[in-house]
């Protein structure tokens, strides 16, 4: 199974906030990954990811950095992230 095809394509760099939302629930069900997974690839904390995925109404909630997601895209291109 080609886990690349069956998972959302990385947003542009002026993405919004919901399309990069969109990527990074792909990525994370697509290689069944955890915060922690996704921390470690991107080079953010746990805490940081875990902001990026709460509700947007909750005040823990933060704004994905267009970098964070450009590593993360990198990161599966190289291969260095698997399916869990």
């Amino acid at each position: 199974m080609n886990l690349m095809a069956t998972m959302a394509v990385p947003p542009s760099e002026h993405s919004t906030q919901a399309e990069r939302l969109s990527y990074l629930r792909s990525v994370i069900r697509t290689f069944n990954l955890t915060v922690e997974d996704i921390a470690k690839h991107t080079g953010y904390s746990a805490s940081s990811v875990h902001g990026w995925l709460s509700p947007p109404e909750s005040a823990r909630n933060r704004m994905i950095p267009g970098r964070a997601v450009r590593l993360l895209a990198a990161e599966i291109s190289s291969g260095a992230v698997t399916r869990r």
